[in-house]
């Protein structure tokens, strides 16, 4: 439902169902085997993928760990007590932006519909809905056109406006985080197949950054590289830092 994607036509289109859907997709392609990287909804696909089959997915790189769950209680307890400074640091961070993010997700998870007519109906309102995500979650030292090229964001801006597609994208976040029976959190406090080697791309200015022990424990990798700037959109913000980390990756990863 993003772009132009044909929107799902049922309930319950979460991220297993997209990994399906990506499973096939390669299936078709005639890879048996395969790695991929993923961030922002890309790294919960890849949770997932991992999950639904991980015989197939020979690697797993991921630029948005997704490390505070369940299974990690006792390991953010005990990073509070005795982590590194810069463990703690993270944590704390990824706790602070919880708060100070949470509330266009909670509206997307909860008012899709009311929220995509008046989105649907004002490009300028549309610009400034997405275009504040741009600014805030990436280096809030630089300006924005020092970052993203205005070309970018117009285009990316209009690949919702000329797809009329604000709306369905919105829904995959009910489909995730708004309803009972929602499969995503479970998917992401589930444990880590061994048999998938793993990296962590951790850029300073993501969303959620888990401390870089917590993330090791989860994936577990001795692969977590701790970037020097960006944030959570790596791959328009620093593509050759992100590449660089996933091809040291890939580099020693059998296929």
């Amino acid at each position: 439902g993003y772009g132009y994607s044909t929107a799902p036509q049922r309930e319950g289109f979460d991220v297993v169902e997209a990994a399906i859907v990506f499973h096939k997709l390669m299936e078709r392609l005639g890879y048996d085997n395969f790695m991929i990287q993923g961030g922002d909804w890309g790294g919960l696909i890849l949770e997932a993928m991992v999950h639904v089959d991980p015989s197939r997915v020979v690697g797993a790189h991921t630029n948005f760990p997704l490390a505070i769950c369940p299974r990690n209680i006792a390991a953010i307890l005990d990073t509070l007590l005795y982590g590194t400074e810069l463990d703690r640091k993270h944590l704390n961070k990824d706790l602070a932006n919880v708060i100070d993010t949470i509330g266009y997700m909670v509206e997307q998870a909860t008012r899709p519909e009311t929220l995509g007519a008046a989105l649907s109906d004002s490009p300028v309102g549309l610009l400034a809905w997405i275009v504040e995500k741009f600014h805030g979650w990436s280096d809030s030292s630089k300006p924005l056109l020092d970052k993203f090229m205005a070309d970018e964001l117009i285009t990316n801006v209009m690949m919702y406006w000329t797809s009329n597609s604000f709306t369905s994208s919105a829904r995959f976040y009910k489909e995730n985080f708004g309803r009972r029976d929602a499969r995503t959190a479970l998917v992401v406090a589930s444990e880590w197949p061994a048999s998938v080697p793993a990296a962590v791309s951790m850029f300073p200015f993501e969303l959620h950054p888990p401390a870089p022990r917590i993330a090791a424990d989860k994936y577990k990798t001795s692969q977590v590289d701790l970037m020097e700037k960006g944030g959570h959109f790596a791959a328009a913000e620093e593509p050759e830092l992100l590449y660089a980390t996933f091809k040291k990756f890939a580099d020693v990863v059998e296929l």
